[in-house]
């Protein structure tokens, strides 16, 4: 319901004019924890297809912060750190 003006950004989809706030909210990435959008300052982490915001980038089960370099797995949505998810199949066994 915003007027669109010269001092607005707007964006056109499927024949439709679209506010920024609102077509970053319908139609943008969002975290794949939160579920919110991003902003174009947000830092972000990736693994595979899915998105997060920093903060959001935490282990499912120990709820640890997941850091650029820190080993882990996404098992469906659920990210979870190297030590909740034990070693790799082919990788080394303790005695």
């Amino acid at each position: 319901g915003q007027p669109l003006d010269e001092t607005c950004t707007c964006f056109l989809r499927d024949g439709k004019a679209y506010c920024k706030r609102d077509y970053s909210r319908l139609f943008g990435i969002k975290c794949a924890q939160c579920r919110a959008a991003f902003s174009s300052s947000d830092l972000v982490m990736r693994a595979r297809d899915h998105v997060y915001h920093l903060e959001c980038f935490r282990c499912a089960a120990c709820g640890r912060q997941l850091l650029p370099g820190d080993q882990f797995c996404l098992r469906e949505r659920d990210l979870l750190c190297r030590a909740d998810h034990g070693p790799p199949p082919d990788g080394p066994r303790s005695p």
